[in-house]
């Protein structure tokens, strides 16, 4: 049995270890999984917790009707539950409350509106439940200054107040100009440059202490400038540069990925250096450059997205390019902009509210700076941009800024730097899709 890759074979209940085999004393009934408890301090067998995602209610949506109930009884305290892509906020007073498997709303739903629930069934394991929980925001690879592809994996920890990130490992090899995405438990890198275009498909394990990505797989081509989001259970590669021009390609991986080939499954309008991030329910990427001009273009997929084309709902404030994005529970963010071939450069801080079915995005605030470089990643209360590049200035930059949600309005705070300065990095976070968000 291996833990956090050391051996603890005389911790596990009624289980011995001999050469390279392990002995239960006891069967294990099916589907049973060796877990660790806490309370007892060992290994024994038991049933995993199973999650639930996007379970349609019972009862009718019709604009009076305010009881619904679940297939099944959440564990106390893991229900989500979204009301046309929003999060509602249970309680005596707020959205609704439950009891059971039912769920009784303070104002009844609309007819035509669409309520789903994810949450966890089963026993609680050692006492608690859930996903990964990981405080921590990453910074995958990236270029400096005399090296246009390093390896390097930054990490700071929520809030991250102040400080200097922490290298903790690398990718496989030197990359930049990547995508990420993370499900609860991993962090992924897809595709970029390392002196030449790559396909790579790279996998961290929350918290990722030390050590080396993995490459598991490929995307379907060698691809560089792509935006990412995820549900909590894909991964999507949303619209890439490749040799010969650019493609509106949606290539999606299923968690946890161990190894294979990205999916095609539908296209999002051909540009790139798009920003992306997502809700729940549906993934946005926003701006970008289409070879020509660059657009202020929102594109939405509905997630699982088994095939199709992205709908445009909506645009951001200022049409440009090499955005970050990041998103809290109810929001999603496009910071910076960088508009060619004026080489205008923007600190903005534009702010969607999802479902965002049309419109225009708010411009919100502004950063410290003008990037015309800068990737983002988010806790559940904070958003972050990480290093990032300045072509007019010809430097690149290790600042950290942070926006606390909801973000109405204001400028974000520099609140620490990157071990170096770092341009064309990629950030993931450990954020918890479906249990952490608020």
């Amino acid at each position: 049995m291996i833990l956090n890759t050391k051996i603890r074979g005389e911790q596990i209940d009624d289980v011995t270890i001999s050469g390279a085999h392990l002995k239960s004393t006891n069967s294990p009934s099916d589907g049973d999984i060796l877990a660790w408890d806490d309370t007892e301090g060992k290994f024994s067998w038991d049933q995993p917790n199973s999650l639930v995602i996007n379970e349609v209610p019972s009862g009718s949506v019709n604009g009076s009707n305010t009881v619904f109930t679940l297939t099944n009884e959440p564990l106390s305290d893991t229900e989500k539950v979204y009301l046309n892509g929003l999060l509602q906020e249970p309680g005596s007073g707020k959205d609704y409350t439950i009891s059971g498997d039912t769920i009784t709303f303070s104002l009844a739903p609309n007819t035509g509106d669409v309520l789903l629930v994810s949450y966890l069934m089963g026993e609680a394991i050692g006492g608690s439940s859930g996903g990964a929980n990981v405080p921590y925001g990453y910074s995958m690879g990236g270029a400096i200054e005399g090296n246009d592809s390093i390896s390097t994996i930054n990490r700071i920890m929520f809030p991250f107040d102040s400080g200097t990130s922490t290298v903790v490992g690398n990718l496989s090899m030197g990359m930049r100009s990547s995508a990420g995405c993370n499900s609860s438990e991993y962090g992924f890198v897809l595709g970029g440059y390392s002196g030449t275009y790559r396909s790579n498909i790279e996998r961290i394990l929350f918290p990722f202490d030390s050590g080396t990505a993995s490459h598991l797989g490929n995307l379907r081509s060698a691809i560089v400038n792509n935006s990412a989001c995820n549900s909590s259970m894909h991964g999507f590669s949303i619209c890439v540069e490749l040799y010969g021009g650019f493609k509106s390609a949606i290539d999606r991986i299923t968690f946890p990925f161990d190894f294979g080939v990205s999916t095609h499954v539908g296209n999002a309008g051909i540009r790139h250096h798009v920003a992306g991030c997502n809700c729940s329910t549906y993934g946005y990427s926003s701006g970008g450059w289409d070879g020509s001009v660059c657009t202020s273009t929102v594109y939405r997929i509905l997630f699982p997205f088994d095939s199709g084309a992205a709908s445009h709902t909506g645009n951001i404030t200022v049409a440009g390019m090499v955005t970050a994005g990041c998103n809290s529970s109810n929001h999603g963010y496009v910071l910076a902009r960088f508009s060619w071939p004026s080489y205008s450069t923007y600190s903005l801080i534009d702010r969607i509210v999802f479902p965002f079915d049309s419109g225009i995005a708010s411009h919100v605030g502004n950063l410290t700076r003008a990037y015309q470089v800068t990737f983002g990643c988010n806790s559940s209360t904070y958003g972050f941009t990480l290093g990032g590049g300045s072509y007019s200035l010809g430097t690149y930059f290790s600042n950290v800024e942070r926006i606390t949600f909801p973000f109405d309005s204001g400028t974000a705070a520099s609140v620490g730097v990157l071990s170096s300065a770092i341009n064309y990095t990629r950030s993931v976070d450990g954020t918890d899709f479906v249990n952490l968000f608020v």
